[in-house]
């Protein structure tokens, strides 16, 4: 009985011993990688505070302006560069939608705060006769887009 008693102390011993030997390492590796990662946070935070005062400097107005000066000369507006209204091309399929939509917001007899319906069947109060044509048009829109 002794001997068995001896026999499951040591077993239990050298278990506790071999099981404190394997804590001792691993928490040795843990801190070794928490090291190197705490030395990767403080060269990536110093690469960040280089990378913000480059943006701070390569942003600022004064350098900007004189970069500007620099490789964007301006220059007088020709005639040749100016066109006139006819030059734009009109949607055809757009054309009469457009101006029946002006028409009828712009008509006499629409005044400012009137209420519009929109193509949901909701009323919306119109605060001036510009944004009225301006949602006209866009409800009359064909096509994707808002």
């Amino acid at each position: 009985m002794k001997n068995l008693l001896l026999l499951l102390t040591l077993v239990v011993a050298g278990t506790l011993c071999y099981a404190v030997y394997a804590v001792k390492y691993e928490v040795e590796s843990l801190e070794a990688k928490k090291a190197q990662l705490t030395q990767t946070l403080l060269q990536d935070r110093n690469a960040i505070r280089v990378s913000w005062a480059e943006w701070y400097y390569l942003n600022s107005p004064d350098r900007l302006q004189s970069l500007a000066a620099k490789y964007l000369p301006l220059s007088k507006t020709k005639p040749s560069q100016v066109g006139s209204i006819e030059d734009i091309p009109m949607r055809q399929d757009d054309g009469r939608a457009v101006a029946s939509a002006a028409y009828d917001l712009l008509k006499p007899g629409v005044a400012d705060g009137a209420i519009a319906s929109s193509g949901d069947g909701a009323r919306h109060p119109i605060p001036n006769r510009l944004a009225a044509l301006d949602r006209k048009l866009i409800s009359t829109r064909r096509g994707p887009g808002p």
